[in-house]
């Protein structure tokens, strides 16, 4: 959960409205236009600001606050509001923050010209192929999931040469196709056997 959503749920459970609702009505808060965007672990490091704003990122870097995307494609933040250190925990400490003070987010993303940041992964998502090519499989997931006929998709390959993607079939648009091909066993088992249906 961003730090943005989890300062509004503990502030609504203490009876706290919270912050920035007022500016919203209540009955267009879900579907607003120019609804805030955030991105933080325990912190908010961004936020798509009502005045500007872009539709698909988290917004632009609050002040105070750096961001700079890692070699692999992680997102480092750093500012003052950044948390120091996990409670007697110093090997999570290391393991997340720089001496320097950049913490690791574990989110993959990309900053566009304007400063507006885009995450497209979670870092532990990511499969390294036996070549060593890093691939986010979200995006081929999401890819494979615009076809009408797939319902979920899952895409391994980690140490591997090659990727494999593991589908499951949409009922609701396969059986009626399968109707007007003419197959008669029309059970999602059968026609994910079928050749007509999956070749």
């Amino acid at each position: 959960m961003s730090g943005w959503a989890a300062g509004c749920a503990s502030s609504s459970r203490e009876g706290r409205p919270c912050p920035g609702r007022s500016r919203v009505p209540a009955r267009h808060r879900r579907s607003h236009p120019r609804g805030v965007r955030a991105h933080g672990d325990l912190h908010v490091t961004t936020v798509n600001r009502l005045e500007r704003y872009k539709f698909g990122t988290v917004g632009k870097a609050l002040p105070g606050t750096e961001i700079r995307i890692a070699a692999d494609g992680e997102i480092l933040v750093r500012g003052p509001h950044i948390f120091r250190e996990y409670f007697n925990d110093p090997a999570a400490t290391r393991e997340s923050i720089e001496p320097d003070g950049w913490f690791h987010t574990g989110d993959i993303g990309v900053l566009d010209e304007e400063g507006f940041l885009r995450i497209t992964d979670r870092k532990k998502d990511i499969i390294v192929t036996s070549g060593g090519k890093n691939i986010a499989p979200q995006n081929l997931e999401n890819l494979l999931k615009n076809d009408r006929y797939v319902s979920q998709a899952f895409v391994y390959g980690d140490r591997k040469k090659f990727l494999t993607a593991l589908l499951t079939l949409a009922p609701e648009e396969i059986v009626p196709w399968a109707a007007r091909q003419g197959i008669q066993d029309r059970s999602v088992e059968a026609l994910a056997k079928h050749p007509r249906c999956c070749n």
